[in-house]
């Protein structure tokens, strides 16, 4: 990369832009479990981090892996989509989990034992 390109409609140099170190392993062990360490190096000179990786189209890896053999890309963006589709079911049941546990459940424990054993209880009353 040239670091004296100009990002359009700014005076920023592309050297001033950084990745973030914290996602630098984060993306690697990505790229490992998919079998692609290869386009390692492109991400990062194409500032593709993690969050970059959630919102990548398929337009988008088409242009970010140009270069490469057509295998590469189909690989990548089938193993992009499965990821993707992970991380919005982990979210999901993390949501989930958390609705449950913060819902108020009804007690009924103190209704129920207002009534003798020998009455009989009615599904009108209770609610």
């Amino acid at each position: 990369m040239n670091p004296d390109i100009y990002l359009q409609n700014s005076s920023t140099q592309m050297s001033e832009l950084h990745y973030p170190a914290e996602d630098l392993p984060k993306l690697k062990k990505v790229l490992e479990d998919w079998g692609l360490t290869c386009v390692y190096q492109t991400c990062i000179d194409q500032l593709i981090d993690m969050k970059i990786l959630r919102l990548l189209k398929t337009r988008h890896v088409d242009k970010l892996l140009s270069t490469y053999p057509l295998g590469i890309l189909v690989k990548f963006e089938s193993e992009l989509e499965k990821w993707k589709i992970n991380l919005n079911i982990v979210y999901i049941n993390k949501i989930t989990e958390s609705a449950e546990t913060s819902m108020n459940k009804p007690n009924l424990e103190p209704l129920l034992k207002s009534f003798k054993s020998s009455q009989e209880l009615k599904v009108d009353v209770i609610l």
